[in-house]
């Protein structure tokens, strides 16, 4: 009998059984194997991967060495003109700071350049094709824009007008001479919009409950007609949906308006982690709105098997929990002895400065894990603790997982006050379990004649899902 290893078994809607393999990624068909051997429980041949690692600091400076400083994020305000009810900053989510009057000096800003120039160009020695990066995060990053401006023209010089600069706003505050620089530097601007008037204004609202969206609209009107190539080229929407809702009026909003607004590059669930945001919600929103995605899935599908055009925001529901399937390593397992589990990248691979100087992984983790400030840099001791930290507190479970080489699970999915932990405790289990349909409803595909090569199309279509959260 074959000693079984990590995965998933699952079965087509065409009754075909097959096994997904955690080991090398590959799926074959349960007739080829011992049907015996086809279980899902904990596999004690794993290696041990919660006992400390002896020379861990070692491996973190080799790899920082060769993979580190590839953005920089800078969160320039704690602050917000809008008091969108969804917020991870709302206050509707037990591990997040809320909105705070705060906004990052110039001091700051500059030391933070600074150390992202030099460890920028120690890592581009090994990478002659990086390109630099800078993002500016908050809050809304407009309110601080005097420092945007400040920021672009010492990081243009350093980096002699190569920078790939990226910010994300609600739009409700941009005015001309703003969008006249940011077309002047290429940047590339993401807006928040959520669909037609009612169900952008039904969360995105300002903090005296008024909607946003006519002066949204108006200021993406004012951008596709003063720059229509910037528009189409460097704008993009950043859009969220929750059981509240309605699937099929955002659908018809998004596709009969392609021609009026940028390209939706992010397509995504209100996070339902650390928070009671969805206990606000009825059975029956719950239902209708569990209907309704599943006709949009069946209609999808569809649209696959018989080569239909496809609807871009209907693609954007689904694509990326398709292609993070698709695009999985097959045949070989990554050498990642530091962090072997979970989608967490080596902390330093990013680097999110916060308004007080402080280092971050990323942007989307909170405060209490810093690895670093403005000051030291790179905090190698910070960075040690902060991996023991969530290989104990994290992978014992990890250890019985079936599905890590597509885990899309990561630091700031699990960070809480201090610690890493799963909220809602079953993560991991729904996670897995949605795994399973997209393996089954995709082989079911394929036995179906529908080639791989179709989605392709969802590469080239800028639509995606956003993180995990």
């Amino acid at each position: 009998m074959i000693k079984e290893k990590p995965g998933l078994h699952f079965v087509t809607e065409n009754g075909n059984s097959y096994f997904y393999s955690d080991i090398d990624g590959t799926v074959t068909p349960t007739i080829y194997r011992d049907i015996n051997s086809v279980n899902e429980k904990p596999f004690p041949n794993r290696p041990n991967i919660v006992e400390p690692i002896s020379d861990l600091k070692n491996q973190i400076e080799l790899v920082l060495k060769r993979d580190s400083f590839r953005q920089l994020t800078l969160v320039i305000t704690d602050q917000c003109n809008l008091r969108c009810r969804y917020c991870a900053y709302s206050g509707n989510y037990l591990n997040n700071r809320t909105h705070e009057s705060i906004y990052m000096p110039w001091k700051i800003a500059e030391q933070a350049l600074m150390k992202y120039h030099i460890g920028y160009m120690f890592v581009k020695d090994k990478s002659p094709s990086l390109l630099p990066s800078i993002s500016f995060y908050g809050g809304e990053p407009l309110l601080n824009f005097g420092l945007i401006r400040d920021v672009t023209v010492l990081a243009n010089k350093l980096f002699m007008n190569k920078v790939r600069y990226n910010l994300t706003t609600n739009g409700t505050l941009l005015t001309s001479d703003m969008l006249n620089f940011f077309k002047d530097n290429d940047y590339h601007l993401a807006f928040s919009l959520n669909g037609d008037k009612d169900e952008h204004d039904r969360l995105r609202v300002f903090p005296d409950g008024s909607g946003t969206f006519e002066i949204l609209w108006h200021k993406l009107k004012k951008v596709r007609l003063d720059y229509p190539q910037y528009f189409k080229h460097n704008c993009s929407i950043i859009s969220v949906y929750d059981s509240g809702t309605d699937l099929v009026r955002m659908s018809k909003f998004f596709d009969t308006r392609r021609d009026k607004m940028p390209v939706v590059s992010v397509i995504t669930p209100i996070s339902w982690l650390f928070t009671e945001w969805y206990n606000r919600y009825s059975i029956n929103d719950r239902n209708r709105f569990d209907k309704d995605y599943k006709n949009f899935k069946k209609v999808y599908i569809n649209q696959l098997q018989t080569g239909k055009e496809r609807s871009p925001f209907i693609t954007g529901l689904f694509a990326l929990g398709y292609q993070s399937v698709l695009d999985r390593m097959q045949n070989f397992s990554e050498e990642r002895p530091v962090l072997p589990l979970t989608a967490a990248c080596m902390p330093g691979h990013k680097i999110a400065v916060d308004v007080k100087g402080n280092f971050h992984c990323c942007e989307r983790i909170n405060e209490k894990f810093p690895i670093g400030d403005v000051e030291m840099g790179l905090d190698i001791n910070s960075i040690e603790n902060l991996i023991n930290k969530y290989r104990t507190q994290i992978y014992p479970e990890c250890y019985k997982c079936n599905v890590t080489r597509i885990c899309r699970i990561c630091f700031a999915q699990v960070a809480s006050d201090g610690k890493f932990e799963r909220n809602p405790a079953n993560l991991c289990q729904v996670y897995a379990e949605s795994q399973r349909r997209v393996f089954s409803e995709l082989w079911t595909l394929f036995e179906n004649g529908v080639p791989e090569t179709v989605f392709s199309y969802d590469k080239e279509n800028k639509y995606t899902g956003g993180c995990l959260d």
